[in-house]
């Protein structure tokens, strides 16, 4: 191993960092980030597969690099990864035997994890090659709850920054974009700008449309008795009207009496 001395700031810091682990506090998650996970997660999956996208997705899978000038393993564990990947099961993503790096990794910052999500996770996911790096901070005070890193044309990790309207606009990921809803939940939209509902909101649409589908439909049933009733009832009225005037032609004699009260 070279001499630490002889190593470059980000080298040294790569060696010595410590890698995600059960034990570290920074890993304990609360309700929030696990819930705002299990939110995003099954718009993501529904998206990825409704396109046919080559995409593979993950919660809370390790990522491993070896570290600089060692043979030891740089572990780094996202709450979302997507990479273009076949879509089996996996108990890390291993990037030499990969062959690659996620396209993208997102984090939802707690108040214990959010200085290693802010200051050192960019360091370490840059280092792995990620395209994109998403940090989520719905608990923030001050400062932007959304934000991240992605490679630049020159292939630098540099800022990410949502737009005026606060969409994360992702290249990595064909033009999607992530949001923040109520300050408290990421939610996406496709490339149109069009919000991405989750499947318990698909489920409760349908069921308002059956519900709406079968309410017009009775409705429609109930008009179109009440115009046969009415229809029926008109019907009968010019029957009646045709049977008395045809009882007035064939004796009129009858109807002169009527008129002339019985002179």
């Amino acid at each position: 191993m070279a001499a630490l001395t002889e190593l470059s700031d980000d080298a040294l810091f790569l060696l010595t960092t410590p890698s995600d682990t059960e034990e570290a506090p920074w890993m304990v998650m609360a309700d929030l980030q696990v819930r705002d996970i299990d939110l995003l997660k099954p718009i993501l999956r529904r998206y990825i597969e409704q396109q046919h996208l080559p995409w593979y997705i993950a919660s809370y899978l390790k990522i491993a690099m070896r570290r600089p000038e060692s043979d030891e393993l740089l572990e780094a564990a996202p709450d979302l990864l997507i990479a273009e990947a076949p879509d089996r099961l996996r108990t890390s993503w291993n990037i030499a035997a990969e062959g690659k790096a996620p396209l993208f990794v997102l984090e939802v910052a707690s108040t214990k994890s959010l200085r290693r999500d802010r200051k050192d996770k960019p360091r370490i996911y840059g280092a792995m090659g990620v395209e994109e790096y998403a940090l989520f901070a719905p608990e923030r005070k001050r400062g932007p709850q959304l934000s991240g890193y992605r490679r630049d044309a020159a292939g630098r990790f540099v800022a990410w920054r949502p737009d005026r309207r606060g969409v994360l606009w992702s290249k990595a990921l064909g033009g999607l974009g992530l949001f923040v809803e109520e300050r408290l939940w990421l939610r996406a939209v496709d490339a149109d700008g069009r919000r991405l509902p989750t499947p318990d909101e698909i489920a409760t649409a349908e069921v308002a449309a059956r519900v709406a589908e079968a309410t017009a439909r009775r409705s429609a049933e109930r008009r179109a008795a009440e115009e046969a009733a009415a229809r029926a009832e008109a019907e009968a009225e010019v029957a009646r009207l045709r049977e008395e005037l045809r009882r007035l032609r064939e004796n009129p004699g009858n109807a002169a009496d009527g008129r002339n009260g019985g002179w």
